[in-house]
């Protein structure tokens, strides 16, 4: 087995079913011809260092994967931004909230019981934050296509 079909397994790894092997079989030829391309431009053949560097360039075997996929992103590229901006707001937000309600409720019981109230509490937060967030954003991801890239926007 060659290094081209040891990557176009791992292409066809990240995708199911009859568009991993289309997927596959293409990243297969696309690299053959590209592989030939620069053998003929050198006179010779090129060895496992070069033809690894070859791969490298043309990019991470996941990467190559999610360009034939069928599937939306849940976040689109325009959006991510804002995303991670308000994501890390929501953070700040319930760790800030969560140590000012630690430090008023230590008077109501031990220092070991506000700790782990407020770790608990906490760890709830972040995945409930992070859950509302996500599905906002996808939400939106949804309405403003414009907004994941499939159209020119011409107002910048």
């Amino acid at each position: 087995m060659t290094q081209i079909d040891k990557y176009a397994g791992r292409v066809r790894f990240w995708l199911p079913g009859a568009r991993g092997r289309t997927a596959a079989e293409d990243v297969r030829a696309t690299l053959a011809d590209l592989i030939a391309e620069r053998e003929a431009r050198l006179g010779r053949p090129l060895d496992e260092t070069e033809v690894a560097a070859e791969l490298k360039a043309f990019g991470r075997p996941e990467i190559i994967a999610s360009r034939y996929s069928l599937a939306r992103p849940l976040v689109s590229a325009g959006l991510m931004p804002a995303y991670m901006r308000v994501l890390g707001i929501a953070v700040a937000g319930v760790v800030i909230g969560q140590a000012v309600l630690a430090v008023f409720g230590m008077g109501s019981g031990t220092g070991g019981q506000a700790i782990g109230l407020f770790v608990s509490r906490s760890v709830t937060g972040l995945l409930w934050s992070f859950a509302s967030v996500t599905v906002a954003f996808a939400v939106l991801t949804r309405l403003y296509p414009a907004s994941a890239g499939s159209e020119a926007d011409d107002r910048c």
